[in-house]
């Protein structure tokens, strides 16, 4: 498929060079982007199916999605009267059953946050980072400091 080129400006001056495709007027315009990373990341990058930029587009595209994604998560019973009580709670209008409704809405909002994979990874990742401070602790503990040992000037002393 052929392409033409241009050079947009942004307005703060920038330069990009923009790609379109000739045939389709529904694709999506490419613009050139400059990406500065330490050289150590950016040849790890090179190095992956693709090369950096299909890496990079392929992780733009993932966040992206994802991000659409998080709008829809929640049904459409929870979301309207969550986005009604909000507003008068910003207005500072609530009554007494609006506030105790508000509660309820957000408790079905935490109930499916807790049911998504997101949740779990965390939750997972948190026991692990537990695990290890608990291990830590006791490797610490296992092995106490000799009376004549005396901190250097780098540890810091709990007074």
């Amino acid at each position: 498929m052929a392409t033409t080129s241009r050079k947009t400006t942004s307005a703060s001056g920038s330069k990009a060079r923009a790609t379109t495709p000739r045939k389709s007027r529904q694709a999506r315009e490419r613009v050139r982007v400059t990406v500065y990373l330490d050289e150590p990341l950016a040849n790890w990058g090179k190095q992956q199916e693709g090369g950096l930029s299909e890496l990079l587009r392929r992780l733009l595209m993932d966040a992206q999605q994802e991000q659409n994604s998080s709008h829809q998560h929640y049904p459409i019973e929870i979301m309207t009267p969550y986005k009604r009580l909000i507003d008068k709670k910003l207005a500072q209008g609530l009554t007494v059953d609006e506030e105790q409704e508000l509660v309820q809405v957000r408790e079905c909002i935490n109930a499916f946050d807790r049911a998504s994979p997101a949740w779990q990874r965390a939750q997972e990742t948190a026991t692990a980072i537990d695990q290890q401070l608990t291990d830590l602790r006791t490797f610490i503990q296992s092995h106490p400091k000799k009376s004549g040992d005396h901190p250097k000037k780098s540890e810091a002393v709990s007074v």
